[in-house]
């Protein structure tokens, strides 16, 4: 029966490692969500909200700074496959890094020179980005096969744009911003 309770909690520790604490969630948002129910909630809330083509984002006060909030969904079916909090400060950076550090760890830094750290998920389409360097301080959520969906879906709209053909195979590197024509007022540095 001791075997029995052992290999159960060991079970449990590995559904928890690798299903469950791979996936970060912004609040209570899921990922695949679709667009229709996030803009209801975020007006039932009384969020003075702005749309874009593959984004609806708002403004909120978040960490003790003011913080623009971006939820990006998939061109196709318009789900959630991002959330992006951004500050135009870079004094948020350091004191969210050491938050974030609390509750998931040590994050892996991209380089000596710059202030850009992830907490891995289970790919690099699951993760959690935290970069304070040019300015501002970006927080990214990348919503793991939701994601991945709206990158490869993005990346064939911007290339039939240019006048390529479709390109199902390639699986693009993360995009950490969109070139989407946007003015110089909304989420794109």
């Amino acid at each position: 029966m001791r075997i029995f309770y052992m290999l159960f909690i060991s079970f449990l520790v590995f559904a928890n490692t690798v299903l469950g604490a791979s996936t970060y969630q912004f609040r209570d948002y899921t990922w695949g969500e679709p667009r229709s129910v996030i803009k209801q909630r975020l007006l039932k809330e009384g969020r003075q909200v702005t749309e874009e083509q593959y984004a609806i984002y708002y403004r909120e006060k978040i960490f003790n700074g003011d913080c623009q909030v971006v939820f990006l969904f998939t061109p196709s079916e318009q789900i959630l496959g991002s959330v992006n909090l951004i500050w135009n400060s870079t004094e948020t950076g350091a004191k969210l890094k050491d938050e974030l550090t609390k509750k998931y760890g040590q994050p892996v830094k991209y380089n000596a020179y710059t202030e850009e750290y992830t907490w891995p998920g289970s790919s690099d389409y699951d993760k959690l980005c935290l970069d304070y360097n040019y300015g501002d301080t970006r927080l990214q959520y990348y919503g793991g096969q939701y994601f991945e969906q709206y990158q490869k879906e993005l990346t064939n709209v911007f290339s039939a744009k240019a006048g390529y053909p479709e390109q199902p195979q390639f699986r693009p590197h993360v995009i950490m911003e969109l070139d989407g024509g946007r003015d110089n007022h909304s989420y794109k540095r």
